[in-house]
């Protein structure tokens, strides 16, 4: 269990370690972990410092994550304990651990004001098309979803929302923004037949399902 207090002192940590060493200027953050609680506080991190970052599923190929990271220029990778040593033999670039002790040691919050019309994140199509096609989303895009999210669960008595763990921030930075306790079902691990059981025993009032993105 995670509190927003613990949540936001992570996500602060990672956003000043971003900052003492930020991507040039059109480059971008790739995170690649699971879909667990290290993806949600880089997510955050990462807004929190203004990077502009994409948010890439584990399952892919070497071949398939090295097209992505390449197309999404990006500089930096951020990855978990599990999944750093794939990074040694698929990429050449700066590669940061989010299971490190020097992953990041400033808790306060960045001084940074956002920036509307700012680029936020790339979200990639599941390419079913072909091959998949980034997506820009702009701070304005995620702060307005978050009011609007707001709006719908206000008045309403302890949310409690469950939401299948997936890859893009509508899922995790999204309700977390609007202040909802937010419960992410990890269905790889558990699959869908636990869904029910699952709502039971957490409680869940609502359970949202996001079906775009990777």
């Amino acid at each position: 269990v995670w509190t927003y207090q613990s949540l936001n002192a992570a996500a602060n940590r990672l956003a000043n370690a971003l900052l003492a060493r930020p991507p040039s200027e059109g480059a971008t953050v790739v995170i690649v972990a699971e879909p667990e609680i290290n993806t949600m506080i880089a997510v955050l991190g990462c807004f929190k410092a203004q990077i502009v970052f994409a948010v890439l599923d584990v399952s892919h190929s070497d071949s398939g994550l090295k097209a992505l990271i390449e197309n999404a220029r990006a500089e930096l990778i951020i990855t978990d304990h599990s999944h750093r040593c794939r990074w040694d033999r698929i990429w050449d670039g700066y590669v940061m651990d989010m299971d490190a002790p020097d992953a990041g040691a400033v808790s306060t919050n960045p001084t940074i004001r956002p920036a509307a019309q700012q680029l936020a994140y790339l979200r990639y199509t599941s390419g079913s098309t072909g091959s998949p096609k980034g997506v820009m989303e702009t701070e304005a895009n995620i702060i307005n979803a978050a009011i609007e999210t707001l709006t719908w669960w206000e008045g309403l008595p302890d949310v409690r929302l469950g939401t299948l763990a997936q890859f893009w921030p509508t899922t995790t930075l999204v309700p977390l923004m609007a202040g909802l306790s937010v419960h992410p079902y990890w269905v790889r691990e558990r699959g869908f037949a636990g869904v029910g059981p699952w709502l039971d025993a957490q409680g869940i009032t609502v359970f949202a399902l996001y079906t775009a993105g990777l």
